[in-house]
């Protein structure tokens, strides 16, 4: 793992901690957050931004609807 991303998670860790956030909670903002990011960096393709995460396009499109993620610009290119 890269030592500047290393430095990044303790300083979040240390952020969950002060603020007595749930390790559930900071998940599932951490995931829905990586998820925005790859729709946007993939305007919206959801099968592109599944490779981009590594994820297959089933996984991706159920992450989306349990996380509550605003899909309404993407657009389906297979």
């Amino acid at each position: 793992m890269e030592k500047n991303l290393k430095g990044k998670l303790e300083e979040i860790a240390n952020f969950v901690i002060r603020n007595h956030l749930s390790l559930k909670d900071i998940m599932d903002e951490m995931e829905k957050t990586l998820i925005e990011t790859a729709l946007k960096e993939t305007n919206f393709n959801k099968v592109r931004a599944a490779k981009l995460l590594k994820l297959h396009r089933n996984t991706i499109r159920l992450k989306i609807k349990k996380l509550g993620i605003n899909d309404e610009e993407t657009i389906e290119i297979e």
